[in-house]
């Protein structure tokens, strides 16, 4: 819209222009006219479209909205329709459950009239049966009570032998225990009183035999260096005194190396002790395991003397007593267990301690070997060197004979021209003089060298002799240990043989308790079987004095039942259903202590 309001001024100007110019238009206002007239269509083509754009956009909104009002009115028509259906389903599902409770009362009143009816029916079978039930639960109680004092007094005579054996078992077990410990600790003492014996003899033989080779070595070295003394010239002192700078850096190199190395194995050592007197408390503890073991096996028994002895006088004091046994046996059990698995972590934990041993003693070997091979390596330098001394002597020695020739020659030559050359004779006796004096100056100062030499290599010799007595004493204290780890495993296979036994006594004592659970459960069937017979005369005998039935003729074991007493038959009922709920418990404890 701008464009169109700027641009009519050309048209003005255009038009103005011929009218100005006398109606001769110029070339270029022409083109310029056609521009715009060109610019102005494509304004109204784009305007055009824009129209229709926005006309079609207006259309799809209208649209739109129609349809969203449609779906709006459609959603709002079906939601009323489902509110309609649940509701009319509300009050179908109210009117059958108002039915259904009506019938529900209707069943619940004939049922309570049927009960009624079949609950006099049962009050009266009942108090028929109290009779039977009196004089069949009279003759039981006899029979248990009977049976109860039997095999009490069987269970107090087994125990009580029981108890005789286990204590004299355990009587011996302890003095076992202590014969093996003294003889052990005297056999221990004699090893030792030995092992010192030998350990002293072996060091005073090592000594002297160091010694004496100390002595010839020292002798030798002397008389080897007394006549090499004199000989020796000054271009000797400084090739001595490099040689001693090295074997000083290389000795001080192999005790630091000897020194780290024998740290490095007292610290295995000790560390190895260490896991061994570990070791040892472990032993203790699982001893200490046993004791309470053989405590709670007392206490056991105390307990099952105590269960004996006491009067039992309902079958629930009965069940409970002997879920406490069974508690007390599977927690001796656990324990025995946990015990063993213990031994056996201690005895995998103590073969890798001895393995670990074995790899220290063969690492230690070979560092002994190491320091015996370089000993023997200095000493053949050490001995390379005396032969280069010695043949660096016998060149000096030749020279000095060449010298003294030339000398010789000299002194001829100068006795031939003494007569004319005077003054310089004399200044040759000056300048021998002086080379003498030089000489005796320059042999002084090599005998104070070697002087040194001989007290570096007198030391030298001592630090050997003294590292070894120090790998002498190392090998003994590991024979010494080797002898000691011996001990200790022959004590834990000892100790295990023992606790091996003790298993083996316990499983035995766990038989005869099953055994005894067996024979209990049997006679509680026995009574079950023995009630149920008693119940079944009982109801035939009823039904004979009641309607005139004949009854077959009792079995010739069983007696014939008494006239029954007067008591409460709800009483009655009542002790016969916590008689049978006693007995079914009693059979269920009485099952799951026979099962292993």
């Amino acid at each position: 819209m701008k464009r169109q309001n700027v641009e009519p001024a050309p048209e003005n100007l255009v038009a103005a222009g011929p009218s100005s110019g006398g109606g001769e238009p110029l070339p270029r206002d022409a083109e310029e006219e056609q521009a715009v007239q060109r610019g102005k269509s494509v304004d109204d083509t784009r305007h055009a479209e824009l129209r229709q754009l926005r006309e079609r956009e207006h259309t799809r909104l209208l649209e739109q909205t129609e349809e969203e009002g449609t779906m709006r009115y459609l959603f709002q028509r079906l939601s009323e329709d489902i509110r309609e259906v649940f509701y009319e389903l509300n009050l179908s599902i109210i009117a059958a459950e108002k039915e259904r409770l009506l019938k529900d009362a209707q069943y619940q009143k004939e049922r309570e009239a049927r009960d009624k009816q079949v609950e006099k029916q049962n009050m009266e079978r009942l108090l028929r049966e109290v009779k039977e039930r009196e004089e069949r639960e009279e003759k039981f109680w006899s029979r248990a009570e009977e049976r109860e004092q039997e095999f009490r007094a069987l269970i107090e005579e087994r125990l009580r032998k029981d108890e005789e054996e286990r204590e004299a078992r355990l009587k011996r077990d302890l003095q076992d225990s202590a014969e093996r410990a003294r003889k052990d600790r005297e056999l221990r003492n004699q090893l030792e009183s030995l092992e010192r014996e030998r350990r002293s003899q072996a060091t005073a033989d090592a000594h002297q035999r160091d010694n004496l080779f100390i002595q010839n070595q020292i002798e030798n070295i002397k008389s080897q260096y007394a006549a090499q003394l004199e000989d020796i010239r000054n271009q000797n002192a400084i090739q001595h005194a490099r040689l001693e700078e090295s074997h000083r850096s290389e000795l001080e190199m192999i005790q630091r190396r000897y020194d780290a190395d024998s740290q490095q194995l007292i610290n295995q050592h000790a560390k190895q002790l260490a896991l061994a007197e570990a070791q040892f408390g472990k032993v203790d503890k699982l001893e200490r395991i046993l004791e309470s073991l053989h405590a709670e096996i007392e206490a056991s028994k105390k307990l099952s003397e105590t269960l004996t002895e006491e009067r039992l006088n309902t079958l629930q004091g009965k069940e409970r007593q002997l879920e406490e046994q069974n508690s007390l046996l599977q927690a001796l059990m656990n324990d025995l267990q946990d015990g063993k698995q213990q031994l056996e972590k201690e005895r995998a934990r103590i073969s890798t301690l001895y393995a670990k041993f074995e790899l220290l003693l063969g690492n230690f070997t070979k560092n002994a070997e190491e320091d015996r091979r370089q000993l023997q390596e200095s000493q053949s330098r050490m001995e390379t060197l005396r032969q280069q001394t010695d043949k660096d002597r016998r060149l000096m020695l030749s020279e000095i004979f060449q010298e003294r020739k030339v000398l010789e020659q000299q002194t001829e030559e100068f006795f031939s021209r003494k007569m004319e050359a005077m003054s310089e004779l004399q200044e040759e006796r000056l300048a021998i003089s002086r080379e003498r004096t030089e000489a005796a100056i320059s042999r002084e100062r090599q005998n104070r060298d070697e002087t040194e030499l001989l007290k570096s290599l007198r030391s030298r010799e001592e630090e050997y002799a003294m590292k070894i007595e120090s790998i002498d004493a190392d090998r003994s204290a590991i024979s010494q240990m080797k002898l000691e780890l011996k001990q200790a495993f022959e004590r834990m296979a000892a100790d295990r043989e023992a606790i091996r036994k003790e298993r083996e006594i316990f499983e035995l004592e766990k038989q005869e308790l099953l055994v005894r659970f067996d024979e209990i459960r049997r006679r509680a069937h026995d009574a079950a079987s023995a009630q149920e017979k008693m119940r079944t005369a009982l109801v035939q005998e009823r039904a004979a004095t009641e309607f005139g039935i004949d009854r077959p003729p009792p079995r010739p074991l069983q007696s014939q039942p008494r006239p029954s007493q007067h008591t409460d038959p709800g009483s009655m009922a009542a002790a016969m259903t916590n008689l049978q709920i006693d007995l079914a418990h009693q059979r269920a404890i009485l099952g799951r202590m026979s099962t292993p």
